[in-house]
């Protein structure tokens, strides 16, 4: 696929799928204050963040983000997984860094953080009540399971917290 000004994009995973929760986002925090709105990525199946805006969905300006470094997808069971898209200076989740091309699941409450910026990205799912209530019926075990996640495995973590929950009207 092309971007905007005729650029490649990379391909989208054959796993992603339209997004279960559409208020899914990313709540961008800088120096431990909310910079800005949070980034919606609940409305398409797989976008990318890097420093190229005409070529990326959602552009991040650091000298140390890749022009495409990483893609955000969903997959049928409403997870959100991160592909660090080979950057130079790699993508972290929680502090610890991910391997390149390998989707790793984005949980409730994850710090996403790209290169050596500072900015970090929480994951919200933003989900209302009802929602949550089938997420819950879904998903019983709320621990996280050892190993890696593939996308479409139906593997969950642990997402007690109440932070990203939104009333019945779709509030937060």
């Amino acid at each position: 696929a092309m971007g905007r000004d005729g650029r490649r994009r990379p391909p989208v995973p054959a796993w992603c799928t339209a997004p279960l929760f559409t208020r899914a986002a990313l709540q961008v925090v800088k120096a431990g204050e909310t910079d800005g709105p949070a980034i919606t990525v609940g409305g398409s199946a797989c976008l990318v963040l890097g420093r190229e805006p005409s070529a990326v969905d959602i552009p991040a300006l650091h000298p140390s983000i890749s022009r495409q470094h990483l893609t955000l997808g969903h997959d049928a069971e409403g997870d959100v997984f991160v592909s660090d898209l080979g950057s130079a200076h790699g993508t972290s989740i929680n502090g610890r860094r991910i391997a390149p091309n390998t989707p790793t699941i984005l949980l409730e409450g994850d710090t996403l953080t790209c290169g050596r910026s500072t900015r970090r990205y929480v994951m919200c799912y933003y989900r209302t009540m009802a929602e949550q209530r089938e997420f819950d019926r879904i998903y019983e075990a709320k621990r996280r399971k050892p190993g890696p996640v593939a996308p479409g495995s139906g593997g969950r973590g642990d997402i007690g917290s109440d932070v990203c929950l939104s009333d019945d009207d779709g509030r937060r």
